[in-house]
């Protein structure tokens, strides 16, 4: 008898783990599986999304720094051509006859060696002038140079001053008249004015 239960208890348990699947069973290995596949689901897509966000704030930052330096470069071109304005205007440099100003597309030859002199003499000087100061302010980080081209070649620089790291220059040139007040004679000359950023 003890055979007996024992042939008995055996073909149980193997009959319990051979047994095919019910309808239960098989039901709770799909919800899992179902379950896993939208877990899975779930992760990729936060993936995706974070992966736009990403490439979102990339796009938008890149944007924004071309956006800065766009507008950094129309800054320095306005302040270009101000300081184009302001060179051109300057009475220093004016032709004039008894006071007043003839031309304002002029300029004297010997007020602009004059002025060029001054601010060189005034930056050499270990203490420096008011002159030098003053000329300082107006111009900032530029350069501005006077060339007669025609009928004799000279070049004048009247001011220049480059910081030590220039990102960008500017240069502005324009024909303009040179007087020499003393013959009367007129030259045809060129005055750049250099902007440093």
């Amino acid at each position: 008898m003890r055979n007996k239960q024992h042939r008995n208890t055996q073909p149980e348990t193997l009959r319990s783990t051979q047994q095919p699947r019910t309808k239960k069973t098989a039901r709770a290995a799909t919800r899992q599986t179902t379950a896993q596949l939208q877990s899975f689901e779930s992760v990729i897509v936060i993936v995706i999304v974070m992966f736009i966000v990403i490439l979102g704030i990339l796009f938008f930052a890149r944007m924004g720094r071309e956006t800065i330096n766009e507008e950094s470069r129309k800054k320095a071109d306005v302040d270009a051509i101000t300081l184009f304005s302001l060179v051109t205007n300057l009475p220093e440099l004016q032709c004039s006859k008894y006071g007043g100003v003839t031309d304002p597309a002029c300029i004297n030859l010997y007020k602009a060696k004059a002025l060029s002199k001054l601010i060189k003499k005034e930056g050499e000087r270990s203490v420096k002038s008011p002159a030098f100061f003053y000329y300082n302010s107006l111009f900032g980080d530029a350069t501005v140079s006077l060339a007669t081209i025609y009928p004799n070649e000279e070049n004048i620089t009247l001011y220049d001053r480059k910081p030590r790291h220039t990102t960008r220059s500017i240069p502005i040139r324009i024909p303009i008249k040179v007087e020499d007040p003393i013959t009367n004679k007129k030259a045809f000359g060129v005055l750049t004015v250099t902007h440093h950023t």
